[in-house]
């Protein structure tokens, strides 16, 4: 992660946390459960090490040299979820150009057997749903780089 130190402050700290408290208006009011630290930065870039699979919050604060570390308002408040990604989907050797044409036909052809069978109310609803998302989607990239060819021009 990658951030800005603003210019009056000499350093900042960040906590991966696994548990954050809310008020009634929604607002994020302090984070608990600290799984991973990392205290007195002044480098633009955070790497956390060796992070175990899960969800975390992402919090952070500035600090300037001198003064006491206010620890009641937090400047961040990202949600961080850390990925892994599946199994069945890594090939078994570099140089296996066949694997992802194999995967991609399984995929399709797992896909038209889900069309084929018969749908509930809320199937069909959600198909509907995200058919229009991807048609959406195409309609804005179309546009998008449409305007940016013309502009080119």
């Amino acid at each position: 992660m990658k951030f800005t130190v603003p210019k009056a402050c000499d350093g900042t700290d960040w906590v991966l946390a696994k548990k954050v408290s809310q008020s009634e208006d929604g607002s994020y009011t302090y984070v608990s459960g600290y799984a991973y630290t990392k205290k007195n930065q002044t480098k633009t870039t955070v790497i956390f090490k060796n992070v175990k699979p899960g969800v975390y919050y992402l919090t952070g604060r500035a600090y300037v040299k001198g003064y006491a570390k206010n620890y009641t308002k937090w400047s961040v408040w990202l949600l961080f979820t850390h990925l892994t990604w599946p199994e069945g989907w890594i090939p078994s050797r570099w140089s296996d150009f066949g694997f992802w044409k194999e995967k991609v036909d399984q995929a399709v052809a797992e896909f038209k057997l889900y069309l084929m069978l018969p749908k509930t109310v809320s199937q069909t609803e959600g198909m509907i749903l995200g058919g229009k998302t991807v048609c959406a989607g195409g309609g804005s990239f179309s546009v998008g780089y449409y305007s940016m060819y013309n502009h080119l021009e």
